[in-house]
């Protein structure tokens, strides 16, 4: 693709903005808005995948597309009747684009499969079981920034005169308005020299940022998805999603927010064309507020700030979140600032993913409060997304290859167990062998809360409402599906988090024909005796009833 080069680049302080020569793209991506949201195909719980390490079928170490396959029956067989499987509804498969790293977040090639992975034959197939048992599967798109070794920047690093010059930013030593030497917000260098030149590179110097005051840039990536999703996808996880036009701050005058959200509006739009239900989520790791506008182009975000709430929660013992506000009053709050942006929001709760330190290790270890933080996030509104092997507790701590480490199939090494990273963390954790045949292991809960969860539309689709208690010991809240502006179908979620058995009175809310229909622990021991709730230590109960009021 020929392109016309920028006329100016502008960076006040360190912070990047791109001008390009066709300005009258850059004022068409401004009008752009998706259509109102198709919601009711997007619904599910997702799980995580890392496939270097979930499954092996060729006895080479490295997970892949084909080992992937014969786990389906253990992601979900298709079948509601059997407990056997997990129950998840939807997949996230990390990058699987060829790539020169073991991560593959730096991507050579968009079009085809990592080697390492398969064939696009073997995806075509696993494409075609997953469809068979229900299961929706996302692709992890890295369009941040490319590999270096990408045809497009080794043509773009030739010559300031090469057509793909700018398809990547560049700038020259002693450049006015530039400062070559900043670095980002957590210490890395954002730019990078190469020959008497150089580029912008906001994560590591093997992956230069693409210029996404391009159009050229805007409509490859757009063909790439398109590419997808022609393929059978449904949707993508979108990786860097704050990064598309600088990062993290507005130099003088220039709203690097809005050119951010103006570019997920346009890439949102143009893949409804191809399919109207099609599942973007991005990764926006920033604090609510910053997140939120984000909503405007994507249909979910993942909500960092409630997976640290909830492990602060469960840690810690009380409702009391660090603002001093009761959790779910605080997460109320967190969804009426997303629902201002988008009415239709879906939230994406999670409690950890592959570059942070796995949750069973922020918990200590311990198994119940694991359990725990499951009933919490596995019962919130929104799609709730599992990182591989969190369901049967393996641990992990960075460096990143630690908290991406092999999935414990079975107590002795062997098919589709893969071995491409020794073992540092999870020597001890029971296999999902064994896990499996144990009622009261973590991966039976799991699978428990997510059946509760598929089968009871309140917890599926419902909105959230923080209920008041008289006991700072114990998380309450709502979940109602509503029809007409009634509630249609209500439940009532309570979560102990101490270690004592605790008795609590919903305020304002008459329990009576109230029925537990779901008690982590502690059965026999939870009771509802009027307008009272008595709860076990570390446990969490669901109360179906008729009807919630909401204020």
């Amino acid at each position: 693709m020929w392109i016309i080069r920028s006329t100016c680049l502008l960076l006040v302080g360190w912070l990047l903005v791109g001008c390009t020569a066709d300005k009258s793209a850059g004022e068409r991506a401004a009008e752009v808005s998706r259509q109102p949201r198709r919601i009711e195909s997007k619904y599910g719980v997702y799980y995580q995948v890392f496939v270097r390490s979930f499954a092996d079928s060729d006895g080479d170490g490295i997970g892949d597309i084909n080992g992937l396959t014969s786990k389906l029956d253990y992601l979900n067989d298709g079948d509601p009747l059997t407990d056997t499987d997990l129950g998840v509804t939807g997949l996230w498969l990390m990058p699987i684009n060829v790539s020169p790293s073991y991560h593959k977040y730096d991507v050579v090639d968009y079009y085809n499969i990592d080697p390492e992975y398969g064939t696009m034959e073997d995806f075509r197939v696993f494409l075609q079981e997953a469809e068979q048992r229900g299961i929706k599967v996302l692709l992890d798109l890295v369009i941040n920034h490319t590999s270096s070794r990408h045809p497009w920047f080794k043509e773009s690093a030739r010559s300031e005169n090469n057509p793909y010059r700018d398809y990547y930013v560049w700038a020259k030593e002693g450049q006015e308005g530039f400062n070559l030497r900043g670095r980002s917000s957590w210490g890395s260098r954002l730019w990078h020299r190469k020959g008497s030149s150089y580029y912008y590179g906001i994560f590591w110097d093997q992956m230069p940022d693409l210029n996404f005051d391009n159009v050229k840039v805007r409509e490859e990536i757009k063909a790439i998805a398109t590419f997808w999703l022609n393929k059978g996808v449904h949707g993508f996880r979108l990786d860097a999603v704050l990064h598309a036009y600088g990062i993290f701050e507005e130099p003088l005058g220039t709203n690097l927010r809005e050119k951010n959200l103006q570019w997920w509006r346009e890439f949102g739009a143009a893949l409804e064309a191809v399919n109207p239900d099609v599942y973007l989520v991005g990764e926006v790791w920033a604090s609510a507020r910053v997140v939120a506008p984000f909503y405007s182009g994507l249909d979910s975000l993942f909500n960092f700030d409630l997976a640290e709430g909830i492990i602060r929660a469960v840690n810690s013992g009380s409702t009391v979140y660090a603002n001093g506000k009761d959790f779910a009053v605080w997460l109320e709050g967190m969804y009426k600032e997303f629902a201002a942006v988008e009415p239709h929001f879906l939230d994406a709760p999670f409690l950890s993913n592959h570059d942070q330190e796995r949750v069973m290790n922020r918990l200590r270890g311990d198994i119940d409060r694991a359990k725990l933080a499951a009933g919490i996030y596995l019962t919130m509104p929104g799609n709730p997304f599992i990182y591989y092997g969190e369901e049967i507790g393996m641990k992990g701590t960075k460096p990143d290859e630690e908290i991406r480490e092999p999935f414990v199939w079975f107590r002795e090494a062997k098919l589709p167990e893969t071995s491409w990273q020794n073992i540092a963390h999870n020597k001890d954790t029971v296999p999902w062998e064994e896990q499996q045949q144990d009622r009261n292991s973590i991966l039976h809960h799991y699978k428990r809360l997510i059946r509760l969860r598929q089968t009871n539309e309140a917890l599926a689709k419902g909105d959230f409402v923080a209920l008041e208690s008289s006991n700072d010991k114990v998380i309450v809240y709502g979940r109602n599906l509503r029809s007409g502006g009634s509630a249609r179908s209500s439940v009532i979620v309570l979560h102990n988090l101490s270690l004592e058995p605790q008795e609590i009175i919903v305020q304002g809310e008459d329990l009576s024909g109230a029925k537990i229909i779901f008690e982590s622990t502690g059965t026999n021991k939870n009771r509802v005796n009027g307008v009272r709730i008595s709860i076990a230590p570390l446990t969490t109960v669901v109360l179906q009833r008729s009807a919630i009021h909401a204020p």
